[in-house]
């Protein structure tokens, strides 16, 4: 006798027309995950406030006539603090000193309202970004 050859419709294949629509929709929800999340992976969220303990104003005059800068100071009962910089209603700058650990600041650089950069240490430090002095 011959060899015989099988039949294609005996043949099952390896996943069927329904895993494809699984791994399709699972490769689609991964991607818009990784497109579209919440904040960006270089994105700093500032810890959370306590109590406003204090809140006073800079005049930024001479250099930026006209600008005045609002500073608010927070602190929590395990003395952790938060003092906020402001200029045009827009928080630009968070500086955080946590008592146990060393200090840093968090500074949105593009006026997204998003903290894009975390800068090490507790010495007194002002980034002034542009889009900050000239928003109305």
């Amino acid at each position: 006798m011959g060899r015989m050859i099988p039949h294609f419709a005996s043949i099952r294949p390896l996943c069927t027309r329904r895993d494809h629509g699984r791994a399709w929709w699972l490769l689609s929800l991964s991607l818009w995950l990784s497109v579209t999340p919440a904040h960006s992976a270089l994105d700093f969220l500032p810890p959370p406030r306590g109590s406003l303990v204090t809140r006073f104003q800079e005049d930024l005059a001479p250099e930026y006539p006209g600008q005045v800068m609002v500073i608010r100071l927070y602190e929590d009962a395990a003395e952790n603090q938060i003092r906020e910089f402001e200029i045009n209603g827009a928080v630009f700058q968070v500086q955080v000193l946590p008592s146990s650990e060393p200090g840093y600041y968090l500074v949105d650089t593009t006026g997204s309202g998003r903290f894009d950069t975390r800068v090490e240490g507790e010495e007194a430090r002002l980034v002034l970004p542009a889009w900050v002095l000239f928003r109305k």
